[in-house]
């Protein structure tokens, strides 16, 4: 083996280890998601939490500032004391629910579960600005609304079995 053709080897494989490691980046799953989206809001690290929340091309700058509202009053909750576990996930195409408990409300422990909505935008899952509530999606991204309707019943229904189990 030539000197030359070792160093095209060694860049092949090299280029090889950055794909895969880009492809995982990009293939995070929604809680992975939903907990750097978190932990940036725990930080109150407005643009951190911003860069992990869906966004809405076309939309009139008095909608996407309504979005950035949303995103502020999480980062306001996460500093108050508030903050949830991840449960579990469902995946429907390029939607997802993950079931959160909210174990801590204004400082103490708590036991309420709600639902966070994330969507697949260029190959990354962001969190729906409204955390808990998806339909405001009917109004930007119609082709998501089935599978969102299937996951908020699925979540419906879960929610009960986990009560009962609780």
């Amino acid at each position: 083996m030539t000197a030359t053709s070792f160093t095209q080897t060694r860049l092949k494989t090299i280029a090889l280890l950055a794909t895969l490691l880009l492809q995982s980046a990009l293939a995070a799953t929604p809680s992975e998601a939903l907990g750097a989206f978190k932990k940036a809001a725990q930080t109150k690290d407005f643009e951190g939490t911003w860069e992990h929340a869906a966004k809405f091309e076309g939309l009139p700058e008095e909608a996407t500032e309504y979005f950035r509202s949303k995103v502020r009053r999480f980062i306001d909750l996460a500093g108050d004391g508030w903050d949830f576990e991840i449960i579990e996930e469902k995946i429907e195409g390029e939607c997802a629910v993950v079931v959160i408990n909210e174990s801590k409300k204004d400082g103490n422990k708590a036991f309420d579960l709600d639902p966070a909505f994330l969507i697949k935008q260029d190959g990354k899952w962001r969190v729906l600005p409204e955390v808990t509530e998806w339909r405001i999606v009917r109004k930007v991204d119609e082709d998501k609304v089935d599978s969102l309707e299937k996951l908020s019943a699925w979540f419906e229904t879960r929610k009960e079995e986990i009560k009962r189990k609780g």
